[in-house]
């Protein structure tokens, strides 16, 4: 199977809040998906439910060495079906990844 072309739009996350540090990442974002990163993580939009897992497997790697630098877990939660934010909660144990759905 072919993997998807790279759109070469380069993402800064900055994570500031409680207990993180400031840091900045940058990396290049998977095709056909619309992507807003804030102050407390990653906004995702995804244009077909086949995007979704590659979208959430994409943003969580960005947010995970995040994450960890600041003893915080990533928190998903799931706003509609084609609408998801990731972010660094300090309530979420290091190395894990907790989702719900509003």
């Amino acid at each position: 199977m072919q993997s998807k072309p790279q759109n070469p739009i380069h993402i800064i996350i900055q994570a500031i809040g409680e207990g993180i540090r400031n840091e900045t990442l940058v990396r290049t974002a998977p095709l056909a998906s619309g992507i807003i990163v804030g102050d407390n993580g990653i906004h995702i939009t995804v244009q077909s439910p086949c995007d979704v897992p590659e979208m959430l497997t994409w943003a969580e790697n960005q947010l995970r060495p995040v994450a960890v630098s600041a003893a915080s877990g990533i928190l998903v939660t799931r706003h509609g079906p084609a609408s998801y934010s990731l972010s660094v909660d300090h309530t979420v144990p290091v190395g894990e990844t907790l989702e719900r759905s509003l």
